[in-house]
């Protein structure tokens, strides 16, 4: 066994290697917390910085792009309502004129009531000579 003697050397010398190796740490622990304290506030003035040119940049995306939307819905509709135009009557032009089929017929700008109203009309007149021709036969 040790004496009381020993153990105190052996406590003594322990207490004394441990000391510097406590103050070491404690040095190597602020130095740490300066190296952290001192990134944190360089990346808090960075990105400072990079905020007011990155919200600069989305501005004018968001505005390109808002301005482009616009153009091909523009676009878009005005295709639309001369695909709808075209639709309605192939056979006239925008000016409201008419003009011939490919097979060389010219085809009337009416609507298809007014086409329907005119071969009614017709088929009365017709019906009516007829009748009337029986009638002086």
């Amino acid at each position: 066994m040790l004496s009381v003697d020993r153990q105190s050397e052996l406590l003594g010398a322990a207490s004394a290697r441990a000391q510097p190796a406590t103050e070491k740490l404690r040095a190597y622990q602020q130095h740490i917390s300066r190296l952290a304290s001192d990134a944190q506030v360089e990346l808090a003035r960075v990105t400072e910085q990079h905020v007011q040119n990155t919200t600069r940049t989305a501005r004018a995306v968001v505005d390109e792009v808002a301005r482009t939307s616009a153009e091909e819905a523009e676009r878009g509709i005005r295709s639309q309502q001369e695909a709808l135009r075209t639709m309605t009557d192939p056979f006239t032009r925008a000016d409201g004129a008419i003009h011939a089929r490919g097979d060389g017929a010219v085809q009337s700008a009416q609507s298809p009531q007014q086409a329907g109203q005119q071969v009614a009309q017709q088929a009365a007149q017709a019906s009516q000579q007829v009748r009337q021709s029986g009638a002086t036969h």
